[in-house]
């Protein structure tokens, strides 16, 4: 019976553990891009693109340019500020999770 327990704790353990990273995903997004973004990517804040549909090295780069300073100029401060908030696990979360929208 014990060995029949583990196993299904194991595999319980392991759905949370993968459904964890999701939600942290939506809540990253949210905080970090949504309110400008919308919920589903498509909001263009001043003359930029809608992110949904964006590739995901094109993501990446813009986030390490604001982040930078390299991009944005005196429009992408707000840009600029939200993207050196961010680690470069949370660019990759949320470069994954955009990918999903």
């Amino acid at each position: 019976m014990k060995p029949i327990f583990i196993v299904l704790c194991s595999g319980l353990l392991g759905l949370a553990a993968s459904a964890a990273p999701a939600a942290d995903a939506v809540a990253l997004y949210k905080k970090s891009c949504g309110g400008c973004h919308g919920a589903q990517g498509t909001l263009t804040p001043g003359n930029s693109s809608p992110i949904k549909g964006m590739p995901r090295e094109i993501l990446l780069d813009k986030l390490a340019g604001y982040a930078g300073g390299k991009l944005g100029g005196p429009a992408g401060k707000p840009m600029q500020d939200a993207a050196r908030k961010l680690s470069a696990e949370d660019r990759d979360i949320l470069t994954e999770h955009i990918g999903k929208l």
